[in-house]
């Protein structure tokens, strides 16, 4: 299991994904990024780099995202 990406310098990014299809997203982060999973299911969290990429369910059920007003 991936441990917190401290940096001896620098700073650590922690960022936000909204996807329909967690499994799917977290599979290329892990496999064609190569990072590494922290946590799975959902929401999923996969270290990569000095970041931290949190994976969680989203969006409409007619696949299009509301624009935020």
């Amino acid at each position: 299991m991936a441990e917190f990406p401290a940096p001896k310098d620098g700073i650590v990014l922690t960022h936000f994904i909204v996807s329909d299809d967690v499994e799917r997203s977290r599979r290329f982060y892990t496999d064609v990024l190569g990072g590494e999973l922290v946590r799975e299911g959902e929401p999923s969290i996969v270290a990569l780099a000095n970041s931290w990429i949190i994976i969680n369910v989203g969006g409409e059920a007619d696949g299009h995202a509301r624009a935020a007003p």
